[in-house]
């Protein structure tokens, strides 16, 4: 069954990858589970051509452009993002903010909107 909605909200893997800590020269994949709005195809329009405006200007004004999006489309995630004690991090902007610090986080998150928002005409559906 489809259900027209206005608000389609979704839940999709985010794959980070980061360098091992404690095998040098090799990566890990960490993966938690995002909690995402789709956009409408006018929003979608509206942050593609502000990110046009913030390529020139570099990678600063791209990863500022990237949380913008960021903001807009991650809603939260689920108890697989844990501190260093094992303890759930609730989704909060501050919490956001802090792991969007590494640019691994924040690419892996707007990879994972792309992949999920674009995967069935990526597909030829």
């Amino acid at each position: 069954m489809f259900t027209v909605t206005e608000d389609h909200r979704f839940t999709w893997p985010v794959k980070v990858q980061l360098p091992s800590a404690d095998k040098p020269g090799e990566f890990e994949t960490h993966t938690f589970i995002g909690h995402f709005r789709l956009l409408s195809k006018e929003r979608n329009a509206a942050l593609v051509a502000d990110m046009a405006v913030a390529v020139p200007l570099g990678e600063a004004a791209i990863a500022d452009q990237q949380m913008v999006q960021i903001r807009e489309v991650l809603l939260g995630w689920g108890d697989d993002v844990v501190d260093v004690d094992g303890e759930p991090v609730p989704f909060s902007a501050e919490a956001l903010d802090a792991i969007c610090g590494l640019d691994q986080v924040r690419l892996a998150i707007a990879v994972a909107y792309a992949e999920a928002a674009a995967g069935g005409a990526r597909r030829g559906n």
